[in-house]
């Protein structure tokens, strides 16, 4: 029976948009209010910059060599073209939720879990109907705060209504998340390509051997961006090597010269302002930075796997005393002349979306995310 299925530990991750304007954004705290605004002062690309603008490194020629050659791409994607995407999930059982259960209920299998995503599976018409993940979340508790504060404090009540509503409600709501499913016959290249030209960061594999009209009533397993990235990291195939042995600056990813800043949030702001930055920008992680610029940390859109009707009020919590609570794991950091199979490396041990990219005084340059390591393999830039 479909219901039967147990909720095990899985891997699905989602990784930061890859539009160029995520990268080199800094937003400031208001000076003149001792309450800092984010998502009304922006104006435009330039004045997410800041004082940042005027402060540029240059990094050693030394370690700006030849780029790749068409040749290593096309030996790159011949070996992603070699690989099932069904060979991926042999060992990891599917974790999923039904549209009727709650958001509590959601909240608590991710966090459990330690993943980030849910198919959505639809008791009346025995099929999966859609995708929820942390940013769908996270969409849903920034806009059920909001809506609760714009009328009173919120009472035990509200809080147990707004946690009660169902899955199904929320699917997508992000915009971010949308349900992508691919045969298990395909390649980790097609799915590759299916990350970049549409904007996933998972799909679902469904049985080559029925019908169409029956092929989402039974999902055999996910495929993440996580999971292309550790095949890549095990591998030791000599077209993964030739890119492995790149460092970032060879590969384009930060340029000799460049210029300091990303998108990032200060201590002084709060839970419920960091997620609305993200949404309003399509983020789905920003950089946590303290006065001098420097990286302390990052909120992402998984954090919200530890907000209940219990801890509702986190919200509205200055993000420096949420980082002395100890509860967050240490940002992810790297330095631009880092090879890309240490990123890989750090990606697979930590189990991150995103590294940040900092200089020698610990100040944010730019932002690796999972879908930027896939681009920089799939094609030269």
């Amino acid at each position: 029976e479909h219901t039967s299925r147990p909720l095990l530990s899985s891997t699905a991750y989602i990784a930061m948009s890859s539009s160029p304007s995520h990268k080199r954004k800094r937003i400031s705290p208001s000076t003149s209010s001792s309450s800092p605004v984010l998502g009304h002062n922006i104006r435009g690309h330039d004045s997410l910059l800041g004082d940042s603008t005027s402060h540029k490194r240059t990094l050693s020629s030394d370690l700006c060599h030849a780029p790749l050659s068409a040749h290593e791409y096309r030996a790159m994607r011949q070996f992603l073209g070699d690989i099932s995407v069904s060979s991926l999930m042999n060992t990891r059982p599917l974790v999923e939720a039904s549209s009727t259960d709650t958001i509590e209920q959601g909240l608590t299998i991710l966090r459990t879990c330690a993943i980030s995503s849910l198919p959505i599976y639809d008791t009346l018409s025995r099929m999966y109907v859609g995708m929820v993940d942390a940013l769908d979340l996270a969409a849903f508790v920034v806009s059920s705060y909001t809506r609760l504060q714009a009328h009173a404090q919120a009472d035990d009540a509200d809080l147990v209504v707004v946690f009660g509503q169902q899955l199904g409600d929320v699917m997508n709501m992000s915009q971010a998340n949308y349900m992508a499913p691919v045969l298990d016959s395909a390649s980790l290249l097609e799915a590759a390509e299916n990350y970049l030209q549409n904007g996933w960061h998972r799909v679902l594999v469904v049985s080559s051997d029925l019908p169409s009209s029956r092929r989402m009533q039974d999902v055999l397993g996910m495929v993440t961006q996580s999971d292309l990235v550790a095949t890549l990291h095990e591998s030791t195939a000599s077209a993964v090597q030739a890119f492995k042995c790149r460092t970032l600056l060879e590969l384009g990813v930060v340029e000799p010269e460049f210029q300091i800043g990303v998108a990032s949030v200060t201590l002084q702001h709060t839970l419920l302002q960091a997620l609305e930055l993200m949404l309003e920008n399509s983020y789905s992680g920003i950089a946590v930075v303290d006065d001098a610029g420097k990286i302390v940390n990052c909120v992402s859109a998984s954090d919200v796997k530890g907000i209940s009707k219990d801890n509702f009020s986190m919200l509205s919590t200055p993000l420096g005393e949420l980082l002395d609570s100890g509860k967050k794991l240490p940002v992810v950091k790297m330095r631009p002349y880092a090879t890309l199979g240490e990123c890989m490396a750090k990606f697979v041990s930590t189990g991150v979306h995103r590294i940040f990219l900092v200089d020698d005084e610990d100040i944010p340059i730019d932002v690796l995310t999972l879908t930027d390591l896939i681009r920089i393999i799939m094609s030269p830039r």
